[in-house]
């Protein structure tokens, strides 16, 4: 079972990156590619496994809130700034 469930996710993300075009959101490159909800969601779908993981991708991307960026370009500088702008929400909320 393990087996098809992790060949249906790669299949599925293969699917997934053509319908997003298959280069990155911001700089265009085809290289080392990432998932990455537009509007954070939080890290939990990080810890799922690969079939459920695949899951919540597709949903995300029904929402139209899922784009694809280059791991360690793009990605690494929009994680940043989703930090800095968490930190800022956090620190101007009322106790």
């Amino acid at each position: 079972m393990a087996k098809i469930q992790k060949q249906w996710a790669r299949n599925q993300r293969f699917q997934l990156q053509f319908k997003l075009g298959g280069v990155c959101a911001v700089c265009g490159t085809d290289k080392d590619l990432d998932f990455d909800c537009i509007e954070p969601r939080g890290d939990e779908h990080h810890k799922m496994d690969t079939s459920h993981r695949m899951s919540f991708y597709r949903r995300q991307h029904r929402e139209d809130n899922l784009q694809l960026l280059c791991r360690h370009k793009c990605h690494k500088k929009k994680n940043v700034a989703d930090m800095k702008r968490q930190q800022e929400k956090e620190e101007n909320e009322p106790f």
